[in-house]
């Protein structure tokens, strides 16, 4: 695009090579730092414990998704998608496993999930990146109302998928039962 637009030069590619390398590496720390703690975790007992707690909630199943979901959506007004994915995976996979849930299924649920997180007011991170964008005349309580519509979407979208597995594990299932041909 530099190029597309004369601006290319050495020092814009240098300063372009520098930022990767810092938002990749604080990436790595991330995945680093998450893994160590959910290697202490289990080395201490933690997933066992939490698989126990989670799976013996009241509503069985049920109950498993509606506090995984819960716990997801509040992280999600707060967090970003990395660190939430680092943290809560290792804990909830290993339950969603004992009680059977399609883990394709489970995945989706959180992806929607966080994807209504992050546009919740008041402190969604996507309405900041979009009030950052935004002509000055558009106030961030414009942004606020202006996405109720997509997350009444999100949360029919949510229920749908909740509601309907098959509409996210029907490729999934028919390729493990062998009717899609290599």
């Amino acid at each position: 695009m530099a190029a597309a637009y004369r601006k290319f030069n050495f020092k814009l590619l240098r300063d372009a090579a520098m930022d990767t390398v810092r938002i990749t590496s604080l990436v790595v720390l991330i995945l680093f730092g998450s893994t160590m703690f959910s290697l202490v975790f289990d080395g201490l007992g933690g997933t066992r414990l939490m698989v126990d707690l989670l799976s013996g909630l009241p509503g069985g199943y049920w109950g498993f998704i509606v506090v995984a979901m819960t716990a997801v959506f509040l992280l999600g007004i707060f967090l970003e998608f990395i660190e939430i994915c680092f943290i809560t995976l290792p804990i909830f996979v290993p339950a969603a496993q004992a009680l059977g849930i399609d883990l394709t299924w489970f995945g989706i649920l959180m992806a929607l999930n966080l994807y209504t997180a992050f546009i919740s007011p008041p402190v969604g991170f996507t309405l900041f990146y979009l009030s950052s964008v935004a002509p000055p005349e558009v106030k961030i309580g414009d942004i606020f109302r202006g996405v109720i519509p997509f997350m009444v979407v999100s949360l029919i979208v949510l229920a749908i998928v909740v509601a309907f597995p098959e509409t996210v594990t029907y490729l999934t299932t028919r390729s493990a039962a062998g009717f899609v041909s290599p």
